[in-house]
């Protein structure tokens, strides 16, 4: 079971250092330095956060799926039945049906 949290590092940082945090034991320097393998965790790990809440977001929008779709994604995507490019097209469609 995935954690909803990110630890930082000890120590002083400043917005420019590159540091992220800590994701499940892993340093990661930068977002843009993340493997395939590695932002499938990130999107589990996003996808049971987003699940945590969703049920917020509809109480005050009941019939807007799109929350849901998202999260199915997110785990369809650390299953490996998603490659990162059909995420990237989806997102920009879902962008454009909010607009």
């Amino acid at each position: 079971m995935f954690t909803c949290q990110v630890s930082p590092r000890p120590g002083p940082r400043s917005i420019d250092d590159g540091y992220a945090g800590s994701v499940y034991g892993t340093d990661i320097a930068s977002p843009q330095t993340l493997s395939e393998a590695e932002r499938r965790v990130v999107a589990m790990w996003a996808a049971d956060c987003a699940e945590r809440v969703v049920a917020i977001f509809e109480s005050e929008a009941p019939t807007d799926g799109r929350p849901r779709d998202a999260i199915a994604r997110s785990r369809a995507f650390a299953r490996g039945e998603l490659s990162a490019a059909d995420g990237i097209r989806w997102r920009f469609v879902a962008g454009r049906a909010a607009t």
